[in-house]
């Protein structure tokens, strides 16, 4: 199966196994990002998206998988499952091996009836079965959020991802990167997505 679908697969984690070997080091000073569109989060929203996105990451970093996915849309989810197992090249007689392989279960009543924490674990045990030096990576990343605005009826947040070097000889490696989110009920869920 080829190592492309990874950016589809794990957010964060194939966001840094990816960065990971791009050659751009950190910069000793800190990250300016300028938001410019979009209108400013009430305190109570800046905090509960603030709140979503650090237990998200910390919950990827213990390699929780159930608990980080707590915080994913369960739409934007299941929208992903059809082109990323399109992705891995399945003609229609392998479509139900390959989302076995990935989510755990072969077909979409299934996939609508089985809990999120399942599904996502599924996919996160698929993903680090492929690439175990990404969920390493990520596991020893710092990130900071880097600003947020509201538009329309969603949040867009960017923060940085820093990998410390791991010799003398090398630099740290940062990227920023942004998430969507939406409030689901009372609560913000990060919009999964296919794709960089």
């Amino acid at each position: 199966m080829s190592r492309t679908i990874l950016p589809a697969l794990a957010l964060a984690v194939a966001l840094l196994a990816g960065f990971a070997n791009s050659g751009r080091a950190a910069d000793d000073k800190p990250v300016s990002v300028t938001m410019t569109k979009g209108s400013e989060l009430t305190p109570e929203e800046d905090k509960a998206i603030r709140a979503t996105l650090t237990h998200y990451l910390t919950a990827l970093q213990k390699k929780d998988w159930a608990e980080a996915a707590k915080d994913l849309d369960r739409d934007s989810f299941l929208e992903v499952v059809d082109p990323l197992i399109a992705s891995l090249g399945s003609d229609s007689s392998t479509i139900p091996v390959a989302t076995r392989n990935v989510f755990g279960v072969s077909t979409k009543d299934s996939m609508r009836t089985t809990p999120m924490e399942v599904l996502f674990s599924n996919m996160m045990n698929y993903v680090t079965s492929l690439d175990p030096n990404g969920v390493g990576l990520m596991a020893k990343a710092k990130f900071a959020l880097l600003g947020a605005r509201k538009l329309q009826d969603k949040v867009h947040i960017a923060y940085s991802l820093t990998i410390p070097a791991e010799s003398d000889t090398l630099q740290p490696y940062t990227r920023v990167t942004a998430e969507q989110m939406k409030q689901v009920g009372k609560d913000w869920k990060i919009i999964f997505r296919f794709g960089g």
